[in-house]
């Protein structure tokens, strides 16, 4: 029998909660006695389920539904808040009328700030890099690479000995 840990198999709960078949509870048992990950899952998996059959929840007052139902039928300050300042638009005139006409003046406004804007200017043309290599003098070139290879040093000596870092 390969083991459930490692295929990552259900049949470890299952056979906790006593929902596997007898024939396949048997087979799962014989494999209890050689996988040492599989045990240990289960023996912590009865211990886990013992503690809860052992839970006690607190017990319920007599008008907790009562004090429930008035706490979800009381408005909070919020709801006070947002419904008097949408008031003003609740009245049918400005739904029938008033919201087509404000979303359509939105859309003409968003339409003409889109139109209006003026083309953007052409981008400027950088000249390429072949050009730049080809005017570079050779000691220019060495004092690069010199100071790329100084770079390179420092790099891997701050990363070799951070302790002495004041950085």
């Amino acid at each position: 029998m390969s083991c459930s840990i490692e295929n990552r198999e259900e049949k470890l709960l299952d056979y906790v909660s006593g929902s596997l078949e007898t024939q396949e509870a048997a087979r799962f048992e014989k494999h209890l006695q050689t996988c040492d990950a599989c045990s240990e899952f289960v023996r912590g998996q009865k211990s886990v389920w013992n503690a809860l059959d052992l839970f006690e929840p607190a017990p319920v007052s007599a008008n907790f539904d009562h004090r429930l139902y008035e706490r979800i039928a009381k408005t909070s300050w919020w709801d006070r808040v947002a419904a008097a300042v949408s008031a003003p638009f609740r009245g049918p005139m400005l739904v029938r009328q008033g919201l087509p006409l404000a979303a359509a003046a939105v859309l003409l406004v968003a339409a003409v700030l889109v139109w209006d804007r003026p083309a953007p200017a052409p981008a400027h043309e950088q000249p390429g890099l072949s050009a730049e290599v080809e005017n570079l003098q050779p000691d220019q070139i060495q004092r690069a690479l010199d100071d790329m290879e100084m770079l390179r040093q420092f790099n891997h000596a701050m990363r070799t000995d951070p302790a002495q870092s004041k950085m």
